[in-house]
């Protein structure tokens, strides 16, 4: 177990942090973006507890999900997340995903209430789909062929910017957020901006929704809007702007990389594609696809999980403070203060949990097991991370998957024409590497 006798406090820790950067930095280059792999070597050879940073220590004991993750357990959100903070006016304005204050997050949920309902192709997709539900917006980006609004690069700028900077965030503060000199500047990043024109565009122009008369029903903005006038406390304009930029930032990248993984694996394993062609067969899915229709799939439910299971949406460390009181995982005391964490790709290859073949895609692991197993294994699944902080575009994302892959195959004859399909790297870890497929309409 890699793990000092004294976590060092963050006095003097600047070196170290700058320390971490640098070898992070030099493990992204060497190992071409797979600093997951990395941890998961560390793991296997130092065991369930490894110290990743100065005061930062990294499990891989799934027994520990529960506790670190329960809205109950006192595991606020590391400081880490704060680098994924836009920049409003000068100040440093979070929202759900990267808020620390529980109270804070709560007020915003309880706000907004329940809204949420290969590569470059998918992430055009993606871009017209949340455009279109959150902002009413018909940008025509997939029939374009290239990213109208240049939301996709910003998208990956932000999220780039979160992972290189999540090892230090003190050091990310006081480059980029510090008040000193940006409230000064009285300056808003462009992530921001993005969402301040869109939030002050529609209040020139109201979004008038009439499902009787016009099939229209509000977009997540209005309702973004309205639950800002009705809780300006819980909602002002600063946090208004962040909450309609992180709907895009958590909604393109994560499920276009997703769908680009799953068709991957399909295409890997042409056993598992005929399966699941099968199954669609047998359950009637026509076009236009409908939801209803592929909601209650076994096999396509299994392709989804195992798929999450080997290229989870997070790509990175989830990252937590234990409470003051301390915690002692494992028997190891770890003080209050102390950043403690897991990777879902570690997690997700516990050989006790998901059996010796970790490293197949073999979406039956989750149809051929008892359903105590099954359960077990949904326990440990950091797919969409866990506890009050779960993803809460989950089910749409699931919707969406759902439909889209269904509706590839049953449009398109899908091939890989050089039978090298490549996607190595991860969300949060570099530039992922495009998949060329070839596609022969069926229809």
């Amino acid at each position: 177990m890699v793990l000092s006798l004294l976590l060092l406090g963050t006095l003097g820790s600047l070196f170290f942090y700058l320390t971490i950067v640098l070898t992070r930095r030099y493990y992204r280059l060497k190992q071409n973006g797979a600093t997951q792999p990395l941890l998961h070597k560390l793991h296997q050879k130092h065991g369930t507890l490894v110290r990743i940073g100065p005061d930062t220590v990294s499990f891989r004991d799934p027994a520990y999900i529960s506790t670190v993750f329960s809205p109950r357990g006192g595991f606020i959100k590391a400081d880490s997340y704060s680098s994924l903070r836009a920049f409003v006016h000068g100040r440093s304005v979070g929202s759900i995903l990267d808020l620390q204050d529980e109270e804070k997050r709560k007020a915003i949920k309880r706000a907004i209430g329940t809204v949420f309902l290969t590569n470059e192709l998918m992430q055009l997709y993606q871009l017209d789909f949340m455009l279109r539900i959150a902002f009413s917006e018909d940008t025509g980006c997939l029939r374009q062929g290239r990213d109208l609004v240049g939301l996709s690069s910003l998208t990956y700028q932000r999220i780039a910017h979160g992972y290189a900077w999540q090892p230090a965030p003190s050091l990310e503060r006081f480059v980029f957020q510090n008040k000193l000199w940006s409230g000064w500047l009285s300056r808003s990043s462009r992530w921001a901006r993005e969402g301040m024109t869109r939030v002050e565009t529609r209040r020139r122009a109201p979004f008038v929704s009439s499902p009787k008369t016009t099939g229209r029903r509000k977009d997540l903005l209005e309702k973004y809007i309205a639950a800002s006038e009705k809780h300006p406390d819980a909602i002002p304009p600063p946090t208004l702007f962040s909450i309609t930029n992180s709907t895009i930032s958590a909604g393109t990248d994560t499920t276009a990389g997703t769908v680009t993984v799953i068709l991957s694996y399909l295409l890997r394993n042409p056993l598992t594609l005929s399966k699941l062609l099968r199954e669609l067969e047998s359950a009637g899915v026509g076009f236009p696809v409908l939801y209803a229709a592929t909601e209650n799939l076994p096999y396509l439910d299994a392709v989804i999980k195992e798929a999450l299971r080997l290229h989870a949406v997070i790509g990175t460390t989830l990252e937590r403070m234990v409470p003051p009181q301390g915690c002692m995982p494992g028997g190891v005391k770890l003080p209050g203060g102390t950043v403690i964490g897991c990777a879902p790709y570690v997690i997700h290859r516990d050989q006790e949990i998901y059996g010796e073949d970790i490293e197949d895609f073999r979406p039956e692991r989750w149809l051929g097991c008892d359903e105590a197993r099954k359960q077990t294994m949904e326990r440990a699944s950091l797919a969409w991370s866990q506890g009050s902080r779960i993803c809460m575009g989950k089910h749409l994302a699931e919707l969406e998957m759902k439909k889209l892959i269904p509706t590839l195959l049953w449009k398109f004859d899908l091939s890989d024409p050089d039978r090298r399909i490549v996607f190595e790297k991860r969300l949060l870890e570099g530039e992922e590497r495009p998949i060329l497929i070839m596609a022969t309409s069926r229809r």
